[in-house]
């Protein structure tokens, strides 16, 4: 027999306290979202330039999810900061709770709820999710890492079909996504297989439908603009020296653990990205990884986070942004560390 009492303060108070913390931040998110600069930044103003239409955005087909979001909250008010940074607010949230059903699923209440709050009030985080820029998306690769244990646990087929098919859908218009989505299916395979399987024709046809109908858009941006399928592919106009490619895997440490260059909308010069706490549960994430690499989860954490330090390195248009959300699941499973040890 279940235990209501035990059943309410485990299941529905972590909840409840959920729901609290992703209602606070977005009101942190949105407070004075509009003033708090006295107008928009440099790359804020390239974006929205750029962007400004439909043909534009046809055009220049990368991060459509973003682009097309913000072409319906444009259309609410056409002169408002406000608005045009939105989008990323819109976006973050969802992000917050697949961090979270991540670390549940893997690790349970206590380390998903911890995790959760340090995943909120990251600064580089908080800084990018209100910014009038689609790099809020270059954290998808946290998707990616979900959807491994989300296959796993979810046992309703057409919640794992809709899910998975609109996420591959969207994510594709993101630079570099393609690889990661190439990734999991390799590396899902036998899942994938048995959940194709058990499809019913109707079903079959469905998840192929709306993966077509994703594609349609980038099949016509390609036609209309070719550059657009490097975009996508990540592909540099010219690939650097090695050199290059070494100085910028170099300041991937550099930046998390030292100092971070100047970056007047985003972050401070000479401030490092993570603090003393979140090192050092970064440090006990890798060591964890490393002693129970048996686990597929971890290797598959790894080969993603080989890869986006691959696009980053190769391609000066992605930002340090991309290895972040790995990052923050690297300092998770340090503090699931602690956490079975502080609660053994």
């Amino acid at each position: 027999m279940i235990n209501i009492k035990s059943y309410f303060n485990i299941n529905t108070l972590n909840k409840l306290f959920l729901v609290i913390l992703i209602g606070l931040t977005t009101f942190l998110l949105l407070f004075r979202l509009g003033t708090i600069t006295n107008g928009l930044s440099i790359n804020e103003l390239i974006y929205l330039n750029s962007h400004s239409s439909i043909s534009n955005i046809f055009h220049n087909i990368t991060y459509l999810p973003y682009s097309i979001i913000h072409q319906l909250f444009f259309s609410i008010n056409t002169s408002s900061i406000f608005i045009d940074r939105l989008v990323s607010v819109f976006l973050f949230v969802p992000f917050i709770y697949l961090f979270y059903k991540f670390f549940r699923y893997k690790f349970g209440y206590y380390t998903a709820f911890f995790s959760t709050l340090i995943f909120l009030s990251s600064s580089w985080l908080l800084h990018t999710s209100r910014t009038a820029t689609p790099e809020i998306l270059l954290i998808s690769p946290l998707l990616f890492v979900f959807l491994h244990e989300f296959i796993k646990n979810e046992k309703n087929l057409n919640k794992i079909l809709v899910f998975t098919i609109i996420s591959f859908g969207l994510l594709i218009y993101v630079p570099g996504m393609i690889y990661l989505i190439l990734l999991f299916i390799l590396y899902n395979l036998r899942y994938l297989r048995l959940f194709i399987g058990k499809l019913n024709t109707l079903q079959k046809s469905l998840a192929i439908s709306i993966f077509i109908l994703a594609l349609i858009p980038l099949l016509y941006s390609i036609s209309v603009n070719l550059n657009n399928l490097s975009n996508i592919l990540a592909i540099p106009d010219s690939f650097p020296s090695l050199l290059h490619v070494l100085s910028r895997l170099i300041n991937i440490p550099e930046y998390l653990l030292f100092k971070m260059t100047l970056s007047p909308s985003i972050w401070l010069n000479n401030l490092a990205i993570l603090d003393l706490l979140g090192i050092v549960f970064l440090v006990t994430g890798i060591f964890r990884i490393a002693t129970n690499w048996s686990d597929k989860s971890y290797k598959n954490l790894s080969y993603t986070f080989a890869i986006v330090c691959i696009l980053y390195a190769i391609n000066d248009t992605i930002s340090i942004t991309i290895i972040y959300p790995i990052i923050m699941l690297l300092i998770g499973i340090g503090l699931s560390y602690f956490i079975d040890k502080w609660f053994k």
